[in-house]
């Protein structure tokens, strides 16, 4: 309080400067350690042990560990809670799977960025990149962050470019070529935006 700053801010400080030391960590005891036995045994996960104490997971996790035992996070308890939770999901979204879950998301987050409701979230970036000047499959891979490779970028699941993709639905065309390299064939595709095709504007956003 008398340096106007953090709890954390003050400890990160005093770890800098070699002045601070860990305290001991508490420990709940031989109750505790029974507790974290039995319901590890019935295939909880540290999170869920924690939960039902109402500590945070790392006592839990480290009790664990002393003790010698496995890990849970993966177990056939845990296997149940995702099926569950997988289904509460499709059922509350009218779907009948977490694929059909996961179009009716992309198709959703396309309608609020403006771009047409078919484009899957690379899709998206890549007509983002050429909102502002056309470019090449390379010179997109950059503004991207994505590595280039002539056969291998930006391609889909089933073995087309993202750009050949968006060409076939009328959303992206050819604007000649552009050389890369000095040397004759040193020269690749230039893409854009197809003339009238643009961003539609969302009310209240932007």
């Amino acid at each position: 309080e008398k340096l106007r700053r953090t709890v954390r801010a003050c400890r990160q400080r005093a770890i800098l400067i070699g002045c601070y030391r860990c305290g001991k960590r508490a420990s709940f005891g031989d109750d505790f350690e029974r507790f974290v036995r039995a319901k590890n045994a019935q295939g909880w996960s540290d999170p869920d042990i924690a939960d039902a104490w109402g500590c945070s997971r790392g006592p839990v996790s480290r009790c664990r560990g002393r003790l010698g035992l496995p890990s849970q996070a993966k177990s056939e308890r845990q296997r149940r809670q995702w099926r569950k939770m997988a289904a509460d999901q499709c059922e509350a979204a009218g779907v009948k799977s977490l694929g059909e879950l996961r179009v009716l998301g992309w198709r959703e987050q396309a309608g609020r960025q403006g771009w047409p409701a078919d484009c899957t979230p690379l899709m998206r970036e890549v007509l983002g990149t050429l909102e502002y000047a056309p470019k090449t499959r390379r010179e997109i891979c950059a503004a991207l962050g994505k590595p280039y490779h002539p056969k291998r970028a930006l391609r889909d699941g089933k073995g087309l470019t993202l750009t050949a993709v968006l060409m076939g639905k009328g959303y992206v065309v050819h604007n000649g070529r552009r050389p890369f390299a000095r040397g004759k064939g040193k020269t690749e595709f230039v893409y854009a935006l197809a003339p009238g095709f643009r961003r539609r504007l969302i009310s209240g956003v932007g």
